[in-house]
Formats: structure tokens, C-alpha cells, sequence
């Protein structure tokens, strides 16, 4: 990509805004990752026992674990094609998980 041609003035983009960026991209993948270890480890934790209850607020943040479960979808292009429900019904194991939500102020 030749960054040449973007009109950095036109957008706004001055070299203290463009640092910011770069700050910014680093710390948004170093908060993904921390995101990620504490969302592993909340639900290994759950999974184990160890933590009794399935959601937990630790001030800003809302953990909360899902467990896993097997779902049903219709498929429907052969539905279309035979006019058939109950025969092409099919299950799908979906994994547990956790979500993390930051609180509204």
C-alpha cells in the first residue's frame, strides 16, 4: 500500500494523532490478550468448581459464563428441497464460554 497517496491533512491525521494510533494499536492487543487470559481462566475456574456462581462483577467489568449445549438448526436448502422438517434436523455442540461486558457509567 502506498501511503503516499492518503490525504493524512484532509482527515486530520497530524504525526501527534498518527503516534496516538500506534499507542493506541498496542494497547488494544495488549488488552485483547489480558481480556483473553482472564476470560481462560474465569472459565476453567467455573468449570472446576472452584467459583460457585456463573457471573461476577469486579467493578467495571461483568464476567459472565455459559455453559456449553447442543443446539438444533433446520437445514433449510434440503427443507426447500423435500418439504421435510424432522428428517434433516441436525445438532451442533457449542462450546462453553464467557463474556465480559464493561459497565455503563
Amino acid at each position: 500500500m502506498n501511503n503516499d497517496l492518503i490525504p493524512y491533512d484532509e482527515l486530520g491525521l497530524t504525526p501527534a494523532k498518527l503516534a496516538i494510533i500506534d499507542k493506541f494499536c498496542f494497547y488494544k492487543k495488549a488488552v485483547e490478550e489480558f481480556e483473553s487470559e482472564i476470560k481462560d481462566k474465569f472459565k476453567e475456574l467455573v468449570e472446576n468448581g472452584e467459583i460457585p456462581v456463573s457471573s461476577i462483577d469486579i467493578g467495571n467489568v461483568i464476567l459472565s459464563y455459559r455453559k456449553a449445549y447442543t443446539k438444533k438448526s433446520v437445514d433449510t436448502n434440503k427443507l426447500k428441497e423435500d418439504g421435510i422438517y424432522d428428517d434433516y434436523v441436525k445438532e451442533t455442540e457449542v462450546k462453553s464460554s464467557v463474556s465480559m461486558s464493561i459497565k455503563e457509567e
